[in-house]
């Protein structure tokens, strides 16, 4: 495997995540927001929800996990043997979270637009609680984890099976972040069932 190409590929990648979340917070408090309002501002991740509240198009956070995700992949391999099977599954892990955040960009960029540029076909305002957003997003996830794991099963490429498993691990935070988000009838039924055992 080629690690200097796979860590490009993250370095590409990982920008356009940044740099897209970024172009869709432009638009959605350009307009957007007088029609989709969510609670908790545009973005879900709360490691970087500050720096996309502010567009700030330089971030040390988000250059500190640019750099951090490139050594994985290029610098791991580098100083300690791994087994190629391993090291797919690391590359899926990286690179597949970051396909399915581009993908989820595409949507959100086209709808932003549409509304952006057509607002007579948008009408009212609906307004997310923070619950709502997580959710859906953790939907989402599930519907990756699912298709990646196909793709796993049909091929047994352990690229697959670590897209699969970046995809339930951020299915399983929108969760948490969710029933942390507002108290809930289900997060109401957990905490008695964690305080009776």
């Amino acid at each position: 495997m080629n690690y200097l190409f796979t860590a490009g590929l993250w370095v590409i990648f990982h920008s356009l995540d940044y740099y897209l979340t970024l172009w869709a917070a432009l638009w959605y408090q350009k307009g957007v927001e007088k029609h989709l309002n969510f609670a908790q501002g545009y973005e879900l991740n709360p490691d970087f929800a500050g720096e996309v509240a502010g567009l700030q198009w330089f971030s040390l956070k988000m250059l500190f996990t640019l750099v951090l995700g490139f050594l994985l992949l290029w610098g791991l391999p580098q100083v300690i043997s791994l087994n190629p099977g391993t090291y797919a599954f690391l590359a899926g892990f990286l690179l597949l979270g970051k396909v399915t955040l581009l993908i989820r960009h595409l949507g959100n960029l086209t709808l932003f637009y549409q509304i952006l540029n057509h607002p007579e076909q948008v009408k009212g305002q609906i307004n997310y609680g923070k619950q709502i957003p997580l959710r859906s997003s953790a939907a989402g996830f599930l519907g990756f984890s699912l298709a990646y794991l196909g793709f796993y099963f049909l091929d047994k490429n352990p690229v697959f099976l670590g897209g699969a498993a970046v995809s339930l691990v951020s299915l399983l935070n929108n969760i948490l972040a969710s029933l942390r988000a507002e108290p809930s009838r289900e997060r109401l039924i957990i905490e008695s069932l964690v305080k009776k055992t």
